[in-house]
């Protein structure tokens, strides 16, 4: 057992072995701060699970024997920041399967743990010790990962403080801004690369129908057509007729037309100003009628002035 180990089992035994209903009310809340610590430190530990496993992968035996036998390297991924390893195709199924989750989540748990290892020392002791939460860990490395080490290093202890007064939500939009500052160059062109992969496109079909097509990352484009095939899969609990792929082509041509895919109601707010048909849904007023009439003058000798509606 590690030293570590050794050091946080009086903490969580404390914490497992506490009467729940026993306490009042203060002191269930603080035995939740407590838990929130300890959940904490053991999603650090998977981050630096994960980070081990990352770092010895480029020397592990099975990949040095299947480039041995002639079958080729497998590709090497770089999932963290700059000094970071690349990590093997293969370790990211095995760490998905190992903690059981998902490969995408596997994917953060590696791309975190390799941050917080090599770039991230003040994250990774606040992450370590339980005062900030993996949410936070991964809006910091996610925020730092596209800057040079030294920009990173210098954001590192800027953040890491800030997150423990803040949720992850916040402290996102503070890193996004910090990090945009730091780099104003790398953040331009990587705005300009994003816009210029992706892009909507229609064109015609040869039955007289009409099709579009999403150009986009792989993350991007996973991620929504999860989300499509959710959608439709509530639809078809109302429309049990209909094919499945009938209610995915309606859930994404609401969602480009800019409704709701379920409820079709409409996502985007337009102002009164904007909206052509105000005019007629608004009664029209009718000014009160106006009698001319002479207005006396300052002036002895000028002419009276008439007042009425009409310019």
């Amino acid at each position: 057992m590690s030293l570590f180990c050794a050091s946080q089992l009086d903490r969580f035994t404390a914490v497992l072995s506490a009467n729940i209903e026993a306490l009042e009310e203060d002191n269930q809340l603080e035995l939740g701060a407590h838990l929130s610590s300890c959940v904490a430190t053991l999603e650090w530990m998977k981050c630096r699970v994960a980070s081990s496993l990352g770092v010895k992968d480029a020397t592990d035996p099975v990949v040095a024997h299947t480039a041995a036998a002639g079958r080729g390297r497998p590709i090497m991924r770089t999932l963290g920041g700059d000094g970071t390893p690349a990590v093997s195709e293969f370790l990211v199924p095995e760490v998905a399967l190992a903690f059981g989750c998902s490969e995408r989540d596997a994917t953060s748990y590696l791309a975190v743990g390799l941050d917080l290892r090599f770039r991230l020392r003040c994250t990774n002791a606040e992450f370590g010790g339980g005062r900030i939460s993996y949410g936070h860990a991964k809006v910091i490395s996610e925020a730092t990962r596209h800057l040079p080490v030294d920009a990173a290093e210098a954001l590192d202890a800027v953040l890491a403080d800030a997150a423990t007064t803040r949720t992850p939500a916040r402290l996102r939009i503070l890193a996004r801004r910090k990090a945009a500052a730091a780099d104003p160059a790398g953040f331009a062109n990587r705005h300009q690369t994003a816009m210029s992969n992706r892009g909507t496109a229609t064109f015609p079909l040869g039955d007289g129908m009409g099709s579009f097509c999403l150009t986009t990352s792989l993350t991007a484009a996973v991620a929504v057509a999860d989300q499509i095939d959710g959608w439709a899969a509530k639809l078809r609990t109302l429309l049990p007729d209909v094919p499945l792929d009938a209610h995915r082509a309606d859930a994404a041509t609401r969602l480009l037309l800019g409704q709701h895919p379920l409820t079709g109601h409409n996502l985007l707010t337009t102002s009164a100003h904007s909206d052509p048909d105000r005019n007629r849904r608004r009664p029209l007023r009718r000014r009160p009628p106006t009698s001319c009439r002479a207005l006396p003058t300052t002036r002895p000798g000028s002419r009276p002035a008439p007042s009425c509606g009409s310019r």
